[in-house]
C-alpha cells in the first residue's frame, strides 16, 4: 500500500499542483463572506458573567459578585465539542496574562445568537484555564463533558477547580458533576507543572472490567515524575487525590504530555515531550494498564510531542497516524507518520520529502480521519492524504 499526497487546499495567494492533481483555493469568492462566531448581546452590562455553584463569585477581575468573561484576556486554544445541537468553545489565557479564567460555553448550532450557557472553572479565585494543548472536551455515552484545567488556586468544594479532572453534566445548562484533583498541585501549581496541559480520553464502555468507565489524561508532571499518567473511575473520580474514592492507577510517561491520548483494542497510544510513539496495554480483568510500554517508534517526537489519530477496520488493520510539529518555530513542513497499531516499530509510511510534504508546523496540529482520508491542517493549507489509484 502506497500512500500519497492526493490533494492539497491551499490558503495563500499562490497555486500549486502535486501529481497533476487539482487545486482548490480556499480564498473567498467575490462576493462571498467567511463565517465567523461572535458571542451575542449580554444580558448583563459590560459582557458574560461566570456562572458556578451557588453563591456570590470574587473571583479575579470581578467585582465581588460577579466575574465578567474578558475577551482581552480569553484565550480559545481547544478543538470544539458538537453535543446535541450545542457547540462547546472552552477558554484559558494568554501565556498565564491575568486576570483569566477556565470558560467552557455551550451555543445552540442553529441560532449562536442565542445566549450561550456557561461554566467557570475557577470563579471565586483564578486562573484554571481550560488549554490542554488543543484538544477538545471529551464526550460520554452520557451525554457528559470532560475536560482538564490547568495553573490556578484551588479551593475544595467544586467552586474553584485548577489543575483537575472536570466531569461537567450538560442538562439545563452547564454543572460539575464530579472532579479529581492532585495531592500535590499547591506546589505544582506555583512552577508551572499544570495538568491541563494534557487532554482527556474517555474510553469505551468496558463491560466485563472492575471499572467499567475509564477517562484518562496527564500533565507536565506529577508524584515526582514528568508526564504522569492518571487513569480515573469516571462515576467516582476521588476529588482532592486522597480524601474520596482511590483513582484506578497512575504511572509515569516520563515525559512531559502536551497531547491526548487515543485507545483502541485495549491499547493506549501517545507520544509525550521528546519521546517515542508509545503504546500501553490495559489488562480487563484489572482496569489497569501494564506500565511498560508494548511497543514504541523508533523516532521520538520533539516539543510538544504528538496527539495520535487512528484508523481501522474496526478490530484489524489498525494504523496510528501522528504529526511531528516540532519545526512549528523554524518554520518548516509538518511531517505525518503511519504506524502498525500492533507494533509501532513498524513504520508504514512518512511524508519526509516532495512531492509528499505539505505546509509548516502547527504546534498543536491533529491529525483528521474522514472518508478514507488523512487531513492535515498548516499555516498555509490543508494536506489531504490518501491511496492513489492503481
Amino acid at each position: 500500500v502506497t500512500w500519497r499526497w492526493s490533494r492539497h487546499t491551499t490558503c495563500s495567494n499562490g497555486s500549486r499542483r502535486r501529481q497533476g492533481n487539482p487545486h482548490t483555493s480556499a480564498a473567498p469568492q467575490k462576493g462571498k463572506r467567511r463565517p465567523v462566531m461572535v458571542l451575542p448581546p449580554a444580558s448583563t452590562a459590560g459582557g458574560w458573567w461566570g456562572h458556578g455553584t451557588g453563591g456570590e463569585r470574587k473571583g479575579d477581575g470581578g467585582n465581588g459578585t460577579r466575574v465578567p468573561f474578558d475577551v482581552l484576556r480569553e484565550n480559545q486554544r481547544c478543538g470544539l465539542a458538537l453535543l446535541n445541537n450545542v457547540v462547546y468553545v472552552v477558554w484559558a489565557s494568554h501565556a498565564d496574562w491575568r486576570p483569566y479564567h477556565g470558560w467552557v460555553m455551550g451555543f445552540n448550532k442553529s441560532n449562536l445568537l442565542a445566549a450561550p450557557v456557561s461554566y467557570n472553572t475557577t470563579s471565586d479565585r483564578e486562573g484554571g484555564g481550560i488549554w490542554m494543548s488543543g484538544g477538545a472536551p471529551a464526550v460520554d455515552s452520557d451525554n457528559n463533558l470532560y475536560v482538564i484545567s490547568g495553573n490556578g488556586d484551588f479551593y475544595t468544594g467544586a467552586r474553584d477547580l485548577p489543575d483537575s479532572f472536570i466531569k461537567l453534566g450538560t442538562t439545563g445548562g452547564i454543572s460539575v458533576l464530579d472532579w479529581f484533583t492532585r495531592a500535590e498541585q499547591p506546589s505544582l501549581t506555583g512552577i508551572n507543572q499544570d495538568l491541563g496541559s494534557g487532554g482527556a480520553a474517555v474510553l469505551a464502555d468496558l463491560p466485563s472490567s472492575p471499572v467499567r468507565h475509564l477517562v484518562i489524561g496527564g500533565g507536565k508532571s506529577g508524584s515526582g515524575n514528568d508526564g504522569e499518567i492518571y487513569v480515573l473511575n469516571r462515576d467516582a473520580m476521588g476529588h482532592l487525590e486522597g480524601t474520596g474514592a482511590p483513582i484506578v492507577q497512575k504511572f509515569p510517561l516520563g515525559r512531559s504530555i502536551y497531547a491526548t491520548p487515543v485507545f483502541w483494542e485495549n491499547k493506549l497510544f501517545l507520544a509525550g515531550l521528546g519521546s517515542p510513539l508509545v503504546s500501553f496495554i490495559l489488562d480487563p480483568a484489572t482496569s489497569q494498564f501494564n506500565p511498560t510500554p508494548s511497543s514504541s517508534s523508533l523516532n521520538s517526537f520533539g516539543f510538544p510531542g504528538s496527539t495520535p489519530s487512528l484508523s481501522a477496520n474496526g478490530s484489524s488493520q489498525g494504523i496510528v497516524w501522528a504529526l511531528n510539529n516540532d519545526r512549528f518555530s523554524n518554520p518548516a513542513p509538518t511531517i505525518l507518520h503511519a504506524y502498525d497499531a500492533n507494533d509501532l516499530s513498524k513504520e508504514l509510511w512518512k511524508a519526509w520529502t516532495n512531492p509528499d510534504q505539505t505546509g509548516n508546523a502547527v504546534k498543536f496540529t491533529v491529525p483528521t480521519i474522514a472518508n478514507g482520508k488523512v487531513y492535515v491542517g498548516t499555516t498555509s493549507e490543508i494536506g489531504v492524504y490518501g491511496l492513489l489509484p492503481d
